[in-house]
């Protein structure tokens, strides 16, 4: 999980940007208030969904991480110290 925690937000955030480049070069290059309002929306969806993925891998690759060794401290526990036994 560590090697795809550290792989996918770089490649997220290389996308934004080519994505935002391309939208300013549409918007620039035509300078058609169409172009604008066709392209914003699927623009701005497909920036907080890299943005989503930018943030979000590392922090679950933590949590798992997390998880991973609070399962190994559980597991080291003396069954008289688990609730209910």
């Amino acid at each position: 999980m560590e090697s795809i925690a550290g792989t996918i937000p770089p490649i997220a955030i290389g996308l934004f940007v080519v994505v935002n480049a391309a939208f300013a070069a549409g918007v620039f290059l035509t300078r058609n208030r169409h172009f604008v309002n066709r392209w914003t929306k699927p623009v701005l969806m497909a920036d907080a969904l890299l943005l989503a993925t930018a943030i979000g891998t590392p922090v679950l690759g933590i949590a798992l991480k997390l998880g991973a060794k609070g399962l190994v401290a559980l597991g080291a526990l003396p069954a008289r110290m688990i609730p209910g036994k």
